[in-house]
């Protein structure tokens, strides 16, 4: 089978690109396919020689198109993929659809649109515009909706990143569950964020001891419950300190950083935590290697613990987690403790519990195997998607499905 990753939307925020990097090694893991990667060439940098990563681009001897791509997923994802660049004058789609014809595509997956001739799993992200309306205007809500109900009625089959993901699109969409399918939580160790030669507490000044959030600063991440919690834990522990990293930008809420940063000031909290902003990914690694614990106070996400606590759950770091329904898709286990969601007292509690706790990190082996278990069944998933989109058994010949109809050929989505 020959199988195309649709990188539409999805190289455009760090969230995404790691999303699509995992879903890529899972597709990996697929019998008897060919693997094949669609580009959008006008989204590709073109180096000149005043750009800092000039030489390095120079230096590997890559072509641009693949030199992009392992920046952004990895050399060892890209491995083995053949790059298929197609450049849209005004219908992207219709050039997604045109050169998935030319190259005998069976299936492009994860795609964000509907209406083309090659069959396809779609992907939908999450339901947070109906959770949490005042987050959005009028406008993206009603934008949102009309997007969401075109993938769900026009799309045969569609992955998303968890079970509550799939009830909100059951509930609120009327979607069929046989057409929804809910990808587990699989943590993945990228060794090629990992660096044995660069320690990031000496390169950031960092202290001993220290709590790490790497989030997104938009403001259902709830941001403002940690640092109320940091003035209560430093009351017992005054050399309590937390590491913020990830981009300090909420398009939605300008004002949200500066009132974070007021309400850092009115606590008097300076000493006590640091905000790196966007880093390089294995920064936040090692950083992430070396705290006591993750704090993820989110409000919402679409697929449990969000992107950090992914990663921390491969690494075999401890983390606090609140205690949002998606979250409890996180499988139980003793490094993961959750803190009543918006509530800086009990998060101080949580805090205080691991600060004083032994802990030693898994061994590589430990953390191999459970990963290699997990991945196991995020494979299903996929094979399982592909089968319902194609209706092709020789993927996944341990479901039994009825007959499929014929794909529909609709009018494009409208982009999200």
């Amino acid at each position: 089978m020959r199988i195309a990753i649709s990188t539409l939307n999805f190289l455009h925020l760090p969230g995404a690109a790691d999303f699509l990097r995992n879903f890529i090694r899972g597709v990996k893991n697929i019998p008897q396919t060919k693997l094949y990667i669609l580009l959008n060439t006008g989204n590709v940098h073109f180096y000149s020689e005043e750009d800092a990563d000039y030489l390095l681009y120079k230096k590997s001897g890559l072509t641009l198109l693949r030199y992009h791509l392992n920046s952004k997923l990895g050399e060892d994802i890209m491995k083995d993929i053949k790059i298929l660049p197609y450049s849209p004058k005004k219908d992207e789609i219709a050039s997604i659809d045109r050169i998935c014809i030319e190259h005998d595509i069976d299936v492009v997956l994860p795609a964000v649109y509907y209406g083309t001739n090659t069959p396809s799993v779609a992907y939908l992200y999450d339901c947070q515009h109906l959770h949490i309306p005042e987050n959005f205007c009028v406008e993206e809500r009603n934008a949102r909706d009309i997007y969401f109900k075109n993938i769900i009625e026009n799309c045969k089959s569609t992955i998303v990143n968890s079970n509550f993901v799939k009830e909100d699109l059951v509930r609120f969409f009327n979607a069929n569950p046989a057409n929804i399918f809910a990808l587990p939580f699989t943590p993945q160790i990228n060794k090629t964020t990992i660096s044995k030669d660069f320690n990031a507490r000496t390169f950031y000044g960092l202290p001993k001891k220290y709590f790490l959030i790497s989030n997104q600063f938009w403001v259902h991440k709830s941001l403002e419950t940690p640092i109320q919690a940091l003035k209560n834990f430093i009351e017992t522990y005054r050399d309590g300190y937390i590491v913020f990293t990830g981009k300090m930008e909420d398009s939605r809420f300008p004002n949200y950083i500066s009132d974070l940063m007021s309400l850092v000031d009115s606590l008097k909290l300076k000493e006590n935590l640091t905000f790196l902003g966007y880093i390089p990914k294995s920064h936040q690694i090692d950083i992430m290697k070396n705290c006591v614990s993750v704090i993820q106070p989110t409000l919402f996400e679409g697929g449990p613990g969000g992107g950090s606590i992914y990663d921390s759950e491969a690494l075999g770091v401890r983390s606090i987690i609140s205690d949002i329904q998606v979250n409890k898709e996180i499988p139980s286990n003793p490094r993961v403790k959750y803190f009543k969601a918006r509530d800086p007292v009990d998060l101080c509690k949580k805090m205080e519990q691991v600060w004083q706790e032994s802990y030693q990190l898994p061994s590589e082996e430990q953390l191999v195997n459970a990963a290699s278990l997990q991945m196991d069944k995020y494979v299903q998933s996929i094979n399982e998607a592909i089968q319902w989109a194609t209706g092709d058994t020789r993927i996944c010949n341990t479901t039994k499905l009825p007959k499929l109809s014929i794909i529909t050929v609709v009018k494009n989505a409208e982009k999200p």
